[in-house]
């Protein structure tokens, strides 16, 4: 596993977690990367409650 291509930005511990839109900052903080650094896809793990969490793939287009 490639450490520099890892959660080099932080995940949601580092950018904050607040109630209700965790989810929400994580993908714009992942397409926002993705246009910096030219990227295309962008895997997030969005936390919720109870231990519960959702994975998600986003595709920057165009």
């Amino acid at each position: 596993m490639d450490t520099e291509r890892v959660n080099v930005h932080g995940g949601a511990v580092a950018v904050g977690h607040p109630l209700g839109a965790s989810g929400g900052i994580l993908l714009a903080n992942a397409l926002e990367l993705l246009g910096r650094h030219g990227g295309r896809y962008a895997l997030l793990v969005i936390p919720a409650a109870l231990g519960v969490s959702m994975a998600m793939v986003a595709e920057r287009l165009g």
